[in-house]
């Protein structure tokens, strides 16, 4: 606005008259003859220079006793530095003929004259109110604001954001309040260890479950079962632990047997002539199982309007092939849980160990070629684009993809043709994951296979056999006990069925053939057997079907999370993350401000960040930025790589990987700053405005300070609530999946890596840059 606005002085024109057409109410009339000398907008105000269309926006020629047609001539001196800024943005506007002026928010005007201030036009049969623009003594105060603008930063932002001198005892504040004492440590200094002083007293309360491998104060979406009423049939069959008890193993033993046995069990009686690879995983398919070669559905990224056949490497039992490397604790208690379960089903049978080391053996040996998080995020430009007719020949092994897939989207009535396109990453994977096949025994794949189906499956068993997984669980997740089986249930149900739960998306999107297959039975392990079959069949359905682009995303409404889609280039905010501590209608905005406004900014900096950027506003990955914009844009990401790689979980004493959780750090730390400005900016204007004592009326708890917390201003409040939501504790063996695998910095680093980074967070605690540990001198800044 301000930019626009200094091309008015190159008008040659000095006096210009603007309109603006609008209904008003009656009883609005006489208002504006007593205020004659300021009448103010409270938004951006728009008028034209065409007299016609602004007449036009007057209405029906006719009174009514309610709405009467006004018509506003604007004069104005185009030339007069003492206005608020206004600009004409026809140029700008998608009706530029509509010659389009726009006024500031907050600019006032007045009545030109006394008597001729409020004519009634008996011919037009309109209200003709005369008025001028009044000079703004704040005028100073918004050229500051703009000087400021063009440093790309609201600088000493600090202070400007009020806060009342009063605290709020609603119920809502008190809870809000108790909530963050019971996180904050007051004795620890936030320049020196910000997520020490943010969470330091949740940190010292609490312990992580038995039955978990984290714990964290964030609300769980799995705890509220109200989520699962929809699904009452399924919820009951999956906690009744008797109907479990009698009949789980043989429906799953069942399968095993149509699946051509799991050898291990049968000894010398399996007969491995009937052996068929590709049959097998094709059965597996049906009920949505990728055994080594991933494939399916997915959204076209060099076309976001349709959708294109997937290929690439299936996940492994232990997540990563370092985990594969040495003799362990996880690996020991792998192939001991491989063994246990083998030979509980095999009911007093001698279950051969070297088979259990087979099993073990070629799955280390496919790890070796398995990529990592990391090299998927940095050799993403290695997929390719193939056809379905040219698949096999792609590979280069005797496997037969082509038929593979052909058969199984039969199964879902979907013909392929052999000019489809097929997008292929980890081809390296694939490849050598596939001459390690032919050259495996049949015994040893099909072993290897079906316990990878057996050990998906083992929750679905009865209780004793759940048990079996206990060491395992606490050698590779660190639990040590099975979580309640409400809590599991209700987990299961939720992120399986959280769109069939919801009323709007089944009156929306559910015909009702789809609706029939959401009917279950009284059988547990025959609904988990269906709804796996309802969600393969939905996956590849959809390679016919066109992409509906403001349709929901894949997660559902009840999760407490936040998305960011690059090929829909869209943002969303499931229901479930809207409540304390991220939002509440409320809660003083600094509260709102410091949590799911920063949760806001993080997702829209993912479409910037480094997989983000290469996505254009249309969700196509295309190159868009320029060369130079790229390298500048590497510079400064490197930065946010090499701070993040020097972070030390010290419970393991392992750094984290800066580059695999780069567009997660990215996110975090422009997030914090996007949040910050607009609250600091939104305070600004309605100081400017001078109508912050009229919005205190109408908001009276917003601002107001928090009992036991009175101390802090709001600028310290915002990261005190955005520091605390990442309240944290793991156990080891968590801490050392998540930066071998995970994308997101542990808790810890999310607190702190973004505040260290930001000038304003140095402003509001007094921090040195370079002397405390929480603050970075020079400081990444990405964004």
């Amino acid at each position: 606005m301000y930019e626009l606005d200094k091309k008015r002085y190159t008008n040659e024109n000095q006096v210009v008259m603007v309109y603006r057409g609008q209904l008003m109410s009656r009883h609005e009339i006489p208002i504006l003859r007593i205020n004659t000398d300021h009448i103010g907008n409270n938004a951006f105000f728009s008028t034209t220079m065409n007299r016609s269309l602004a007449l036009f926006y007057t209405g029906p020629a006719e009174l009514t006793d309610e709405l009467q047609s006004v018509l506003f001539e604007i004069e104005l001196n185009v030339h007069d530095e003492s206005y608020l800024p206004f600009a004409d943005i026809s140029h700008l506007s998608s009706f530029p003929n509509e010659s389009e002026i726009l006024f500031m928010i907050g600019t006032q005007f007045m009545l030109s004259t006394v008597n001729d201030q409020l004519d009634y036009d008996n011919t037009e049969r309109i209200w003709k109110i005369k008025l001028k623009v009044r000079p703004n003594d704040r005028i100073q105060d918004f050229k500051n604001l703009e000087s400021s603008t063009q440093r790309k930063t609201l600088k000493n932002c600090v202070n400007i954001i009020l806060i009342q001198t009063e605290e709020c005892d609603t119920p809502y504040c008190i809870k809000a309040a108790n909530y963050l004492l019971e996180s904050i440590d007051k004795t620890a200094d936030p320049c020196d260890n910000f997520f020490q002083f943010a969470c330091g007293t949740w940190l010292k309360k609490n312990r992580i479950p038995d039955d978990d491998m984290l714990t964290s104060p964030i609300p769980a979406d799995l705890n509220n079962l109200q989520s699962v009423i929809n699904a009452r049939r399924f919820y009951e069959t999956c906690i009744n632990e008797t109907v479990i008890e009698s009949e789980s193993i043989n429906v799953i033993l069942s399968i095993v047997n149509d699946l051509g046995g799991w050898p291990i069990l049968q000894g010398s009686s399996w007969n491995e002539t009937s052996f068929n690879l590709t049959n097998l995983l094709i059965r597996l398919r049906e009920y949505g199982y990728n055994m080594i070669y991933g494939f399916g559905t997915s959204n076209d990224d060099k076309n976001s309007s349709t959708n294109f056949i997937r290929v690439y490497q299936s996940d492994i039992a232990l997540a990563q092939r370092s985990n594969y490397l040495n003799e362990t604790k996880v690996t020991r208690s792998y192939r001991q849980f491989i063994q246990d379960v083998a030979s509980a089903l095999a009911v007093g049978r001698i279950v051969n160990s070297s088979e259990v080391d087979d099993i073990y053996n070629f799955e280390k040996l496919i790890s070796t070629f398995h990529w990592t998080p990391a090299e998927q995020r940095a050799r993403q430009n290695e997929t390719i684009r193939t056809t379905v007719g040219n698949l096999s020949q792609t590979f280069n092994t005797s496997f037969g993809f082509t038929n593979y897939i052909q058969h199984i989207y039969s199964l879902s009535n979907i013909p392929l043709y052999d000019n489809d396109i097929v997008s292929v990453s980890e081809l390296e994977f694939l490849r050598n994951a596939s001459s390690i096949i032919d050259s495996s025994s049949r015994r040893v794949l099909q072993n290897y296979i079906i316990w990878r189906f057996i050990m998906s499956r083992i929750s679905d068993m009865p209780k004793r056999y759940r048990a079996l997984k206990d060491p395992f669980d606490e050698a590779y997740r660190g639990t040590f006990a099975q979580r309640p089986r409400s809590i599991t249930c209700g987990s299961y149900i939720n992120s399986n069925m959280g769109f069939a739960l919801s009323k709007i998306y089944i009156k929306q999107y559910f015909d009702e053939s789809a609706k029939q297959q959401y009917i279950f039975n009284e059988s547990y392990i025959s609904n988990v057997l269906k709804l796996l079959k309802i969600k393969a069949n939905e996956n590849l359905r959809m390679l016919r079907e066109l992409v509906d682009r403001k349709a929901w995303g894949a997660s559902p409404p009840t999760i407490v999370n936040a998305f960011y889609s690059p090929p829909r280039n869209q943002i969303i905010f499931p229901a479930g993350i809207l409540q304390m501590p991220f939002f509440n209608k409320d809660a003083p905005k600094y509260l709102n401000y410091g949590a799911i406004g920063v949760v806001i900014g993080h997702e829209i900096t993912h479409g910037f960040d480094d997989i983000g950027r290469q996505y254009d506003k249309d969700g196509n990955r295309i190159s868009w930025w320029t060369d130079d914009t790229i390298k500048k844009f590497n510079e400064r990401k490197q930065c946010i790589i090499d701070q993040y790689s020097n972070y030390v979980v010290t419970q393991i004493n392992r750094t984290l990987n800066g580059f695999q959780t780069q567009g997660e750090n990215i996110a975090d730390n422009g997030g914090i700053k996007e949040s910050f400005y607009l609250l600091c900016a939104y305070t600004y204007m309605y100081i400017y405005l001078q109508a912050y004592q009229n919005w205190i009326r109408t908001h009276p708890n917003e601002d107001k300070k928090l009992s036991g917390l009175s101390e802090y201003s709001a600028e310290q409040m915002f990261f005190i609530n955005y520091g605390q939501i990442w309240c944290s504790k793991m156990t080891d063996a968590n801490a050392l999946n998540r930066i071998l695998t995970g994308v997101h910095s542990p808790g810890e680093f999310r607190a702190r890596g973004p505040t260290s980074n930001f000038d304003e967070f140095d402003r509001a605690f007094k921090c040195s840059p370079g002397l405390n540990n929480n603050s970075q001198n020079p400081k990444c800044a990405v964004w």
